[in-house]
């Protein structure tokens, strides 16, 4: 996550009687849980927080009808040691989780650390079918996997980014594929939308017994790709390249420096 700018939004959903370790005879079953995770997003960027460039109906129903915690904070300034802090409910920095990923070779063999319980180990043995759909982010290597971490269904991708309409990030190699389970998968629609099918198809399925999904888009994280239907939503925004520019870019780049024009560059092709 860009430091100081951004945050990872999570609205949790829990829809049932009460938490299982509440759960009495007279209750017929625990709660079905739902957290769904923005990645990279501003605190202004939602309509419940002030945003008037982009409508949010959806989100800001949730904090209208719902309870908004207004003075929660994440565990860590970017995105592993974040998720890291979400998944076990422990700051990160108690277990060597402070730093983030990245993707170089040295990092192959880094994640969340083996003796750590997840949320999701926790409600796997509470009776609760679990799933992850979206980003992980806590380590590429096979012992890291979601599956090996509590969770029952995986789609989605081990690192930190990823494209929004290739199965690959980058485009064109094998890094990163987005996974079904363990398997990489040929192509994919358009991610977020993908994401969010995938997990409505495991609520509907798994309607009869209590559930745990973890809906982690890696929406608005960059890269900044979106599709025709959606770009048609904002004809407002008079010069596309220029504002996708101003939100690739970091600005101490700006706006004489080459490599802020290279980060023009690599904005105005992404946008071809």
């Amino acid at each position: 996550m860009r430091r100081g700018v951004s945050i990872t939004a999570v609205a949790i959903l829990v829809v049932g009687f009460g938490w299982p370790s509440r759960c009495t005879r007279t209750q017929a079953r625990p709660p079905n849980i739902v957290v769904i995770v923005a990645d990279d997003m501003g605190y202004a960027d939602i309509g419940v927080h002030g945003s008037k460039d982009i409508p949010t109906p959806n989100i800001d129903a949730l904090a209208a009808t719902g309870i908004r915690f207004t003075d929660a904070y994440v565990s860590g300034p970017y995105c592993s040691p974040t998720r890291a802090g979400l998944m076990t409910g422990r700051y990160p920095q108690r277990f060597g989780h402070e730093f983030n990923i990245g993707p170089l070779e040295m990092h192959r063999e880094a994640g969340l650390p083996l003796d750590e319980i997840t949320i999701a180990d926790r409600l796997k043995s509470a009776g609760y079918r679990t799933a992850l759909f979206g980003k992980w982010h806590l380590g590429s290597a096979a012992r890291f996997h979601p599956m090996a971490r509590g969770f029952d269904e995986f789609y989605g991708f081990l690192e930190g980014d990823h494209s929004y309409v290739h199965p690959t990030h980058p485009a064109g190699t094998d890094n990163n594929p987005v996974l079904d389970g363990r398997k990489p998968v040929a192509a994919i629609s358009y991610l977020t939308d993908a994401l969010a099918d995938r997990a409505v198809e495991f609520i509907t399925r798994e309607k009869s017994h209590p559930f745990f999904v973890y809906l982690a888009f890696n929406a608005p994280h960059v890269p900044l790709e979106a599709t025709d239907r959606y770009l048609a939503r904002f004809t407002n925004i008079a010069n596309e390249h220029a504002a996708l520019t101003r939100l690739w870019c970091p600005p101490w780049t700006m706006p004489s420096a080459g490599p802020y024009q290279r980060c023009a560059l690599r904005v105005w092709k992404r946008t071809l």
